[in-house]
């Protein structure tokens, strides 16, 4: 089995246009910004960047996020503030699925979410 890398996707956070997410950044990594044509492909690795102008030091000031895939939870972090974070289980997907990152603040500058894809080829 050969792993192939498909690159890296980066998107900055909005606004909250879901609804699920309300006054908060949201960063949507969409069928459109994933793009990948395999299928099963992967997420082995994300980085989030820092989001400036927020104030995480003040007492119950820590920059959380949620992961959901195609609109169901998948995972959480509870330190949101310039982190690598990279799952123990990678995140299977396929082609046409969502993945969203809800941020647990709406101030600052908008984080920013890079997503590293690789795949199986089948061979070796």
């Amino acid at each position: 089995m050969a792993i192939q890398t498909l690159g890296s996707r980066q998107v900055q956070a909005t606004l909250d246009a879901t609804g699920l997410n309300t006054g908060n950044w949201t960063a949507q990594l969409t069928d459109q910004i994933l793009n990948s044509q395999v299928d099963p492909y992967e997420i082995y690795h994300f980085y989030v960047s820092t989001s400036t102008g927020v104030n995480f030091t003040s007492p119950g000031a820590i920059g959380q996020f949620m992961v959901w895939i195609n609109n169901v939870p998948w995972d959480n972090e509870p330190y949101s503030a310039n982190n690598s974070w990279d799952p123990s289980q990678p995140m299977i997907l396929h082609p046409g699925d969502e993945v969203d990152f809800f941020f647990s603040f709406g101030t600052g500058t908008p984080p920013i979410v890079t997503a590293w894809l690789r795949y199986n080829d089948g061979t070796g």
